[in-house]
């Protein structure tokens, strides 16, 4: 809760200081006294933005300061720990200071802290609702959030589990999308990969078969020549051929030495090598008989080989690549890519799946959301009735209407499978209407209060703050605000701007807010009225700026009635930490 507030040089305060306490807090004056100015400077303190219109005339800066009682939960101690900002004794001390050109600074514990911290403290600390605060509750598009907000543990996880798969669709989504619209340039690319590759296969598929090729080529090439010098040869060598063929010399060589065989041992070794010379001279011969028989030229073969090795040179020079090796990578890498494209295809396959899961998923989680929520919307509209009701509106009516929110698939969005309106009719008989359509400011205002009741039971912000909230009303409906207030008051600190006594008859803390002159200039001024001070500020209330008798006894009167109302609501009303345990 707020405990200390002060301000100075911030629009019409220029040394203000005030102390608040536990229960209701009012905050009374004239119109234009500033009591909104305390309003906004708390809103300041708790991140609101700054301007440099706020800073009092002739002033370079202005300094705003707020002691807060504040037990952070873990989630936001642990955010102020990492800025090093230490929480002692549950006290939290925010200043904020406000230069001439709208630039400011913000300190929480003494500690510099940024502007985003400042706003995530600031909204654990207290909720704010302003004279037009109400607005929010006239937009449709809001309405399915405050109901999710009434509704259990169990309901509002759904609402977060429905969200995120959709978020999780959302972007399956699009990455199919992606996917889709990239697939005919994967099947292009792929038909320009296999065309590649087919080509490549279609002249060469191993270095070995190339070698082979350019040797046939070769071979073929000479043909006539080899075929010609092969019978050649084998006249000069064979033993069928003429008397002086070299087989045939060897042979008459031999027939010398034959009969001197082992008379003289270097005649021998002579004859060994005139034998082993036959046998060679024999091979060769067989050999160039062969070739002579094998050898014939084929000038089609011979053509279909050379078309072959020009095919295979060209595809070295289109892929750039040095040497058949080459050319092979580069068909091993085309075929990389291809297994890598058909990845790419089998990855839209799976993403159709975890899309159809996905679905499937999310139509669960929303149709138990919708179950949820058809219960809190029914406990809801009988708990605003009732609501309703004390704020002196038993005739009115107030109903949860639901839509569809299904995509053109028929899929649910990110708020479920519908969304919710808020109808409602003031006057029995009449239909329940778009609350935005048929609430008068005065109806709005007490629609606001039981609503902000009933959801700030599910609220954990310590301080609630109302802006003349009670614009608009008067008399018993005035009285029924007050009890309402008062009974908000219990479970936490409530401040409450307003302009009507019968609120202000109900206050723990009454702060009266006046201007004055001073020193040629105006500033507002802000002070506790307690006794006879706070007697006379309700008589100025009530229109008389002279404490009459009458006006001074309908103010007691009303400070007494407001005492008992608050005494019978404490015997009515159930302990914080024993509906906690419910």
């Amino acid at each position: 809760m707020i405990r200390e507030f002060s301000a100075h040089d911030f629009a019409l305060a220029d040394d203000l200081k005030v102390s608040l306490g536990g229960g209701l807090n009012v905050i009374t004056g004239e119109t234009g006294s500033g009591k909104s100015v305390l309003v906004n400077a708390i809103n300041l303190l708790l991140g609101g933005k700054a301007s440099g219109a706020m800073v009092r005339s002739g002033a370079e800066k202005a300094s705003l300061e707020s002691v807060f009682d504040w037990e952070p939960p873990a989630d936001a101690l642990a955010a102020l720990n990492e800025a090093g900002i230490a929480v002692e004794d549950g006290e939290l001390i925010i200043q904020r200071e406000i230069s001439e050109n709208g630039r400011s600074t913000a300190r929480l514990n003494s500690r510099a802290a940024s502007a985003a911290l400042l706003r995530s403290v600031g909204e654990r600390l207290a909720d704010i609702h302003g004279q037009y605060d109400h607005q929010a509750i006239l937009r449709g598009r809001d309405h399915t959030r405050f109901l999710d907000a009434l509704g259990s543990d169990s309901h509002r996880s759904l609402v977060r589990e429905a969200a995120s798969l959709r978020r999780s669709l959302n972007s399956l989504t699009s990455e199919k999308e992606s996917v889709e619209s990239q697939r005919r340039k994967r099947e292009d690319e792929r038909d320009l990969l296999l065309f590649r590759i087919n080509e490549i296969e279609s002249v060469v598929k191993s270095e070995e078969e190339h070698a082979e090729a350019e040797r046939e080529a070769r071979l073929l090439e000479r043909a006539s020549e080899l075929a010609e010098a092969a019978s050649n040869a084998f006249s000069m060598v064979g033993r069928d051929s003429n008397e002086t063929s070299a087989l045939n010399l060897i042979a008459s060589a031999l027939g010398e030495l034959d009969n001197l065989e082992g008379v003289e041992p270097r005649l021998d070794a002579a004859r060994e090598k005139l034998l082993e010379a036959d046998a060679l001279a024999d091979a060769a011969a067989r050999i160039l008989r062969d070739l002579s028989d094998e050898i014939e030229a084929d000038p089609e073969r011979l053509r279909g080989l050379q078309d072959r090795l020009l095919e295979t040179r060209d595809l070295m020079k289109k892929n750039r690549c040095d040497g058949v090796g080459g050319l092979l990578s580069a068909r091993d890498a085309a075929r990389a890519r291809v297994a890598e494209l058909d990845r790419s295809d089998a990855s839209g396959a799976e993403l159709d799946e975890a899309i159809k899961k996905t679905r499937s998923q999310l139509s669960e989680k929303s149709a138990k959301l919708t179950e949820c929520r058809k219960k809190t919307a029914a406990t809801f509209e009988k708990q605003m009735k009732k609501e309703l009701g004390e704020l002196a509106m038993k005739g009115a009516s107030f109903e949860v209407e639901f839509r569809s929110a299904l995509d053109e698939d028929g899929v649910p969005s990110a708020s479920g499978a519908e969304t919710a309106e808020f109808l409602f009719s003031a006057n029995p008989g009449e239909p329940a209407r778009p609350l935005g359509d048929v609430a008068s400011g005065g109806e709005m205002s007490r629609v606001m209060l039981a609503f902000k009741t009933l959801l700030n039971r599910c609220d954990d912000a310590p301080t609630l703050i109302f802006d003349e909230i009670d614009s608009g009303v008067g008399g018993l409906t005035a009285n029924a605000i007050g009890k309402k207030l008062a009974a908000l008051a219990k479970d936490r600190q409530v401040l409450a701007v307003t302009h009507l006594p019968q609120i202000a008859a109900f206050a723990d803390t009454h702060v009266a807010v006046s201007k004055e002159g001073r020193g040629g200039r105006t500033v507002m001024r802000a002070s506790i009225a307690r006794g006879e001070d706070r007697l006379r500020e309700i008589c100025r209330m009530l229109g008389d700026s002279g404490v009459r008798d009458a006006s001074a006894s309908m103010a007691r009167q009303m400070i007494d009635d407001a005492e008992r109302d608050k005494s019978d609501g404490d015997s009515k009303k159930t302990p914080a930490r024993e509906r906690s345990k419910k």
